[in-house]
């Protein structure tokens, strides 16, 4: 774990992210070819419940002769039916039908015969018709377990777990567009040990899917790694590591180990993708194979970075040989926007062609052993009503003769002719628009083995916020010193009013009891000048649907204009603690963010984008001004009282939850399990201001509350 840092500032890796929930999955075995480029998600969905088939069935421990039953009362000795003749006067004697009970694991994935009964009566027949029935102690009763359950198939997926985080925001010059990226935190974003701030051992795991490699020959299995990338560089006892499952004696084997480059470690360089290339023979080659990354590394938070790509699985390979029917996008610059990720719209449509890109730059490469003919198309689709506004087939130059193994870069022109477009022009607030780029080759049509890389989407955003950043924070960004501020550069076309300033602060290991001072400055001099605002937050929500990403919404509390032209938005912090911001390292905004430590306003000297974001548009002063404060979770059963809160707060409805209080950055300061269908939490010694109250309840999940402390 090592950071970049000064005696004012520091960027930092970050701690957090959050994703999934529990469910039960059917497994099915995979046929080759192998083949994840991660450009797009192939992990089971653990929780994403609305692209899963459900099959709705029933659990039962035992079932007897195939059939599920209730309770049933058997016995270890033959059992018999008498059929009596009236025309002949005759009984004939038939033993009863052997009866086999099987007992099923606690998902019904295996069974196994626990023995055969018969049925505890002997029946006496006549003429067909049961006319007695005659009950004897029974030697056993089986009393079964019986329970509804939801098992959900998900065909599209290669991996059954999902503790690796899928992107293309962590990686330096992967192969081809998404990497997987191991850390030490888990798919919910929690550090594995948060006990110690060095604590060490395996984080992430990779496991794929169970793999027919029966009768196989010739079996390769490639993959290109990387360590640190945009993240955290890893030290020189990390590593990650490759395992085979031996499905004939159920166990896994060492098969590959990565270890940290020394060299890199000493020069604070970035190493470039390792190709890696393994033959699989023996035991390996059968129905059920599986393999799994694991690495090891800090376990307190986001940390000691590995990305791997490209991961492929085949048989009739050579070894060394990274050949394979596949052409696909490698990197591209992605939006339309020249200055911003997203900016008011219609701020925008004051001077769309100042803020619009004359071109984007991106990669397509041919990994087959073919020169490719074919073609790129490029698409603008308005989300408000589905319909095309633009579309083309882009000539770029080296198509009819792509050769094979090579990658070509292109700077494609979006606003010149043939393919220059305007945005229509209308009166809303917020409007989104789909990018769609893709690229096609004939030449492999019906031999191309993945086609997840040749399209890409991209969501253009139009909101009431200006944002450099992409929402993903690779980072943290933070000022040292009680006093100390920071402000954040923003342009405005036209006068406006600022309703909040949206700040993504990461869960680090190192929180603190920090608060802060918004502020708004003019510019003089390309630098923060006069103060247009300063007051401590009164209101503040979570806004975002996705957890790692969610920003604090600091609200304005009072009618604050902000002028035509050039200010900043920020904070000063109270203390010598450090306050972390989420900082994304992949689109470019340094020369607007400074730092004031001493009473001078100094440029940074990190590159990359703060995620602080200003938000425009009326501002709702009865909200903020309000005495009483009502939980934004309207169809929440759990009830909060009294909010304010003095000393105490009631929490009514969690019975058996959860409970913890966190301040504005992010600090978990109280927290108590099992709470009662009532309980009664004493805040007396924590600090006037906001809090936030959050409850995690088994079957309903985690909600938050804002609570406010006032005396």
């Amino acid at each position: 774990m090592r950071t970049n840092s000064s005696t004012q500032k520091e960027v930092k890796p970050l701690q957090k992210r959050y994703e999934g929930i529990d469910i039960t999955y059917l497994i099915d075995t995979l046929e080759l070819p192998f083949l994840d480029d991660f450009s797009s998600v192939k992990l089971h969905r653990y929780g994403n419940t609305g692209k899963l088939s459900f099959l709705d069935t029933t659990y039962a421990k035992y079932r007897l002769n195939g059939e599920i039953f209730d309770t049933i009362l058997l016995s270890f000795d033959t059992t018999y039916s008498f059929y009596y003749s009236v025309i002949t006067g005759s009984i004939d004697t038939l033993p009863n039908e052997v009866l086999t009970i099987e007992e099923f694991n606690a998902d019904s994935t295996n069974s196994w015969i626990i023995g055969t009964y018969w049925d505890n009566n002997n029946y006496y027949f006549s003429n067909g018709v049961i006319i007695d029935t005659v009950q004897l102690i029974q030697d056993t009763v089986f009393v079964n377990i019986i329970e509804p359950v939801y098992v959900a198939y998900d065909s599209t997926a290669l991996w059954t777990d999902n503790h690796v985080f899928i992107n293309n925001t962590f990686h330096i010059g992967a192969p081809t567009i998404g990497v997987a990226t191991f850390d030490g935190i888990d798919s919910l974003g929690h550090a594995y040990d948060m006990t110690q701030d060095d604590s060490y051992g395996i984080g992430d795991y990779l496991t794929s899917k169970p793999i027919n490699l029966e009768g196989k020959t010739d079996v390769i299995l490639s993959f290109y790694y990387q360590q640190q990338g945009l993240g955290n560089q890893p030290e020189e006892e990390d590593s990650l590591v490759l395992e085979f499952y031996i499905p004939d004696s159920a166990r896994w084997v060492h098969g590959w180990t990565g270890i940290s480059d020394s060299t890199a470690i000493a020069n604070g360089t970035v190493p470039e993708f390792q190709f890696v290339s393994l033959g699989l023979s023996g035991d390996r080659l059968a129905k059920g194979f599986k393999f799994r990354f694991k690495n090891y590394g800090t376990l307190s938070g986001s940390l000691d970075q590995w990305n791997i790509d490209y991961v492929y699985l085949n048989d009739n390979r050579t070894m060394g040989a990274e050949i394979s029917s596949d052409l696909g996008f490698k990197s591209i610059d992605l939006g339309l926007l020249n200055i911003y990720s997203s900016m008011p719209w219609q701020q925008y449509l004051l001077a769309p062609a100042a803020y619009t890109k004359a071109s984007f730059d991106f990669e397509v490469t041919n990994r087959s052993a073919l020169d490719l003919s074919g073609e790129n198309t490029y698409q603008v689709i308005d989300l408000k009503d589905g319909a095309e506004i633009f579309s083309s087939t882009v000539s770029l130059g080296f198509f009819p003769n792509f050769t094979p193994q090579t990658t070509k870069a292109v700077n494609f022109a979006v606003n010149s002719s043939p393919y220059s477009f305007t945005f229509p022009s209308d009166n809303d607030n917020n409007r989104e628009f789909e990018i769609v780029y893709a690229t096609h080759s004939n030449t492999i049509s019906g031999q191309e083995q993945n086609f997840d890389n040749d399209t890409i989407r991209h969501k253009q955003i139009f909101s009431s916020y200006y944002s450099y950043d992409d929402g993903s924070p690779e980072r943290a960004y933070t000022i040292i010193g009680a006093g100390s501020q920071l402000a954040y550069g923003f342009e405005l076309e036209e006068l406006d009013t600022i309703q909040s300033i949206l700040i993504h602060f990461p869960e680090m290991f190192a929180l603190s009891d920090n608060t802060i001072k918004v502020m708004i400055w003019d510019e003089a001099n390309g630098k923060p000048n006069d103060t247009l605002y300063v007051g401590y937050p009164r209101d503040t929500i979570y806004v975002g649907d996705t957890l790692p990403v969610r920003f604090m919404r600091f609200y304005i509390d009072r009618e604050t204009i902000v002028p035509a032209g050039r200010f900043f938005i920020g904070y000063e912090q109270s203390l010598n603690d450090k306050l972390y911001v989420g900082f994304d390292m992949n689109l470019e905004s340094q020369s607007n963010l400074f730092y004031n430590v001493d009473g001078n306003w100094e440029p940074t000297t990190f590159a990359g984008s703060l995620m602080m974001r200003p938000d425009f548009g009326k501002v709702d002063l009865d909200r903020i001004y309000s005495t009483s404060i009502e939980e934004e979770n309207e169809s929440s059963m759990v009830n909060i009282y009294p909010n304010p809160a003095s000393y105490s707060v009631t929490i009514r409805g969690a019975e058996n939850a959860t409970v913890q209080l966190l301040s504005v950055a992010g600090q978990i300061v109280y927290t108590e399990n099992n709470l009662s269908y009532e309980s009664t939490i004493d805040v007396s010694r924590f600090e006037r201001g906001i809090y936030f109250l959050r409850l995690t309840i088994d079957d309903k999940g985690t909600e938050d509350f804002k609570l406010i402390i006032a005396r």
